[in-house]
């Protein structure tokens, strides 16, 4: 009977370890196809631009580099775009990392804990504040205050000051953030004991505070130059698609090009002008080198500034140091080398003041300085009190003027998007038409384009990105958790690639779409509406697999260790206890998965341009149509005029549908709180709710209303859900 309960255990036994190995190549094999399939893609973009730049008849690499005329219809001198968009990025580094240092100081070391988790609410919903927002905000109302002033021409002028101040707002947030981050992860006993042996706070904040956080800031600072150079929509919006300039823009009053959305608009040029194409394939290849360079320098800044690395460093020295000691007791002073004897010196210098001793009269007259001291110190601590208080408001009030322009920028975007007529927002028959609609306000028919197709695009996109995306990132989050080894060359090549995509702007995957899909021929008839959706999935799937990691880390081992030894399985482990205990984690990194899609603009219109269809489902999940971040693009460009949209009645249009997405980003962001806190049913009833919103205008033939004002309701019901339970339990 034992024989057979053996041989079962073994038939047991090795049918767990069949379907392990099956699970863990599973993994493997989609892992690694996402992985190539991205080097791939990218270097095909290089080697394509770098071949059409070599061949094209409108120019060579000498003046692609270094004329000083652009022209897509002839004249290709990109190296003048290249060094405008260079310097854009410096100056908004040189605005925005100051009062973003700030702002996280004053978050971080001012402020109270409750209130600074306010203001790092109000950061992240300036950081997820779609670009369209930020361009409208910016081609709406900045340019017409920078005009007021005298400081541009006209009013339709972008100028290169407009769009440094648009981009800075843009990048703040981020800076902020991840500066912020950095900040409290310092220990905070360092800084107390700096300010106990007398440094001020702007001091020990400078000195200590900043200098230990360097490697976030640094970092932060880094990843806002790729949002510099990868930006397209909202400097797209502000300076139009002016296709031709001479030498580099370096005065703040002129009109400049710069990378991103001269990419963007020779994209849509490229099937009619042969020079636009050259000018998107070129400039694609140059963003992509321009990206990985900008990526290596972080990757380089985080190695140098990493602890282990000084441990590393510090060791060596310390090996160093006791290698010319054993030469000196051995006498073998002839076998040191030059830097070995320049250690050595200094060494000796050090020991020399560190073990000199003092004579009799030396003594006496340093002891007379001490008491002479001592008695002035008694004086000047009163002073020095004073100093330090005077030096701390200083202090404060500078870094709270810095964090008030964050505040103040959240208002006037806010202020901008509701100084409209809101009565449209809350008009059912313009939400749910399908269209051109006509209004009648105040008795008086005005036409509009309804938003029941935009909203469907959005949702459609979103439902097909996140089946696509989420799939894949737990699946490889899940084989880089649990089979790669961290120092192996695999893992390297996977977290390469992977930290390579977050850095790669949006358009760059358009031009991706154009070399995977379009040229071989896959959706090109059919389901063209699938392209943008594939490229959002890519976007996204680096956010889903960063978030997934984190949860997995912080499962339990133990309860991983015993199940396996327990004899489950692989699958049965990642899905009953790893997946499980990281529930919390998958679940915001969907939701924040959701606002990236639904900001995101730049892959929709460089890849579909402006759709001529827009009054059916069937048509848009064909060909693609409008998204409520595109129409605000289009509504701001040529649509409005095409379908007899007067210009005031299609600004208030954009400003609604701003509304809606900072309501989206807003909602969607307490609920990424909320699944923090393990917060379930309120999110889910808040996700309900804002499910019922989206989907509420396309169905049952015109919308349902009541769904559309319940989605609202149980948004409220889920925010307020946990705060009342709290109560009914203390009762």
């Amino acid at each position: 009977m034992s024989y057979i309960n053996n041989l079962k255990n073994k038939e047991k036994q090795q049918k767990s370890k069949n379907i392990n190995s099956a699970f863990k190549y599973f993994l493997m094999f989609i892992t690694l196809l996402v992985v190539f399939f991205i080097i791939f893609a990218l270097l095909s973009i290089v080697i394509n631009g770098i071949q059409t730049g070599s061949s094209n008849g409108f120019a060579d690499w000498t003046e692609i580099l270094f004329g000083s005329d652009f022209d897509m219809q002839g004249s290709l001198a990109m190296g003048i775009i290249i060094i405008n968009t260079i310097w854009m990025a410096f100056l908004v580094i040189l605005i925005a990392a100051p009062i973003s240092i700030g702002t996280a100081l004053f978050i971080t070391r001012v402020l109270p804990k409750n209130l600074s988790s306010v203001m790092i609410a109000l950061t992240s919903i300036l950081a997820a504040i779609p670009s369209v927002v930020y361009g409208a905000f910016g081609k709406y109302f900045l340019l017409n205050f920078v005009n007021d002033i005298g400081l541009s021409q006209s009013a339709t002028d972008a100028t290169l000051l407009s769009v440094v101040i648009i981009v800075s707002l843009m990048v703040m947030p981020t800076i902020t953030l991840m500066t912020t981050t950095s900040i409290m992860m310092v220990d905070k006993r360092i800084e107390d004991s700096s300010e106990a042996l007398g440094a001020t706070k702007m001091q020990t904040s400078i000195l200590v505070t900043l200098r230990a956080a360097k490697t976030g800031i640094i970092i932060g600072v880094l990843f806002a130059i790729g949002r510099c150079l990868g930006e397209a929509t909202a400097i797209s919006m502000l300076s139009g698609n002016r296709s031709v300039t001479s030498g580099a823009t370096f005065s703040l009053f002129q009109v400049s090009l710069f990378m991103s959305p001269v990419i963007m608009y020779a994209f849509g040029q490229a099937t009619t002008s042969a020079g636009a194409m050259v000018t998107y394939e070129v400039m694609s290849a140059l963003l992509i080198l321009i990206t990985f360079i900008l990526f290596l320098a972080i990757k380089y800044l985080e190695y140098i500034t990493n602890d282990s690395t000084k441990s590393q460093k510090q060791s060596k020295k310390i090996s160093a140091q006791k290698e010319i000691e054993n030469k000196l007791n051995h006498h073998d002073e002839q076998e040191l080398t030059n830097s070995q004897l320049n250690l050595y010196s200094r060494n000796l210098i050090d020991s020399f003041y560190k073990n000199r001793r003092y004579t009799s009269d030396e003594f006496t007259q340093r002891s007379e300085i001490s008491i002479i001291s001592q008695e002035a110190s008694i004086e000047k601590t009163k002073d020095q009190v004073n100093y330090k208080k005077r030096k701390s408001f200083k202090y404060k009030a500078i870094i709270s003027i810095a964090s008030l322009i964050g505040v103040v920028a959240l208002i006037s975007i806010v202020g901008f998007l509701f100084n409209t007529d809101l009565s449209l927002f809350t008009n059912w028959d313009y939400i749910s038409h399908k269209g051109t609609a006509i209004v009648d306000i105040n008795g008086q028919e005005i036409r509009y384009l309804g938003l029941a197709i935009a909203m469907f695009g959005t949702f459609i996109t979103v439902i097909m990105a996140m089946l696509i995306a989420m799939p894949l990132g737990i699946a490889i989050a899940t084989y880089s958790h649990t089979y790669l080894n961290g120092e192996s060359l695999l893992s390297k090549i996977v977290s390469f690639a992977f930290q390579i995509m977050t850095s790669i702007p949006a358009v760059i995957y358009a031009t991706l779409a154009t070399i995977v899909f379009t040229s071989t021929g896959w959706f090109s008839q059919n389901f063209y509406s699938f392209e943008p959706i594939l490229m959002l999935s890519l976007v996204i799937l680096p956010t889903i697999i960063k978030q997934t990691m984190e949860g997995y880390r912080n499962v339990n081992a133990a309860q991983v260790e015993g199940s396996l030894a327990l004899g489950s399985t692989q699958i049965h482990t990642s899905r009953r206890i790893i997946i499980v205990q990281s529930m919390p984690a998958i679940l915001s990194a969907a939701i924040l998965a959701i606002s990236i899609v639904i900001a995101d603009s730049a892959i929709m219109i460089t890849i579909l341009g402006k759709p001529d269809e827009w009054t059916s489902p069937e048509n848009w999940m064909i060909h693609g149509g409008y998204t409520l971040t595109t129409t605000i693009y289009w509504l701001s460009s040529t649509l409005a005029n095409e379908v007899g949209i007067q210009s005031s009645i299609a600004i208030e249009q954009i400003k609604v549908i701003g509304i809606i997405l900072m309501i989206l980003v807003f909602w969607l962001t307490l609920i990424s709180q909320k699944l923090k806190f393990k917060d379930y049913i309120g999110s889910s009833i808040m996700f309900v709710g804002i499910t019922c919103v989206m989907i509420s205008p396309f169905i049952v033939n015109g919308g349902v209303l009541w769904m559309y004002i319940l989605g609202y309701v149980l948004g409220v019901i889920g925010f307020i859900y946990k705060p009342i339970m709290n109560l009914v339990i203390r009762k």
